[in-house]
């Protein structure tokens, strides 16, 4: 489950993370905790490039954004990430905590990243809920 897009001088990827083995799912468990991920591969342009990315779940129900570093905020259905990609940049890699809830509220969600800068586009990548 990874939803991928190019633009001219690099890709991004979007993809959900097993939290223990870092390995990509296709499926989350209720009551389970995951990463998602959101990775800039090389960039290969001769000028500075930022890059804001919004990743957002439609309400915080069934699925939801926790911050590791901060234990006393409150789940949320959006994070953020700024990024300023420069010449021969060797790419970057962001992970937020996505956390199931324990009872079914439906059977799949999607969460939507968006890449706004000199380029834009949208992710959807779709989460099917077990």
């Amino acid at each position: 489950m990874a939803e991928t897009t190019d633009f001219t001088g690099y890709r991004v990827r979007t993809r959900i993370l097993d939290e223990d083995s870092a390995t990509p799912v296709r499926r989350v468990r209720l009551g389970v905790a995951y990463g998602h991920v959101i990775e800039i591969t090389r960039y290969f342009q001769l000028y500075p490039a930022t890059l804001t990315i919004q990743s957002a779940l439609q309400d915080t129900r069934q699925l939801a954004f926790r911050d590791q570093e901060d234990s006393t905020s409150k789940d949320s259905s959006s994070w953020e990430w700024e990024v300023t990609l420069t010449p021969f940049w060797d790419g970057a890699r962001k992970t937020k905590l996505l956390v199931c809830a324990p009872s079914r509220k439906r059977d799949r969600d999607k969460i939507e990243v968006r890449i706004n800068g000199d380029d834009h586009a949208i992710l959807p990548l779709e989460v099917r809920i077990e």
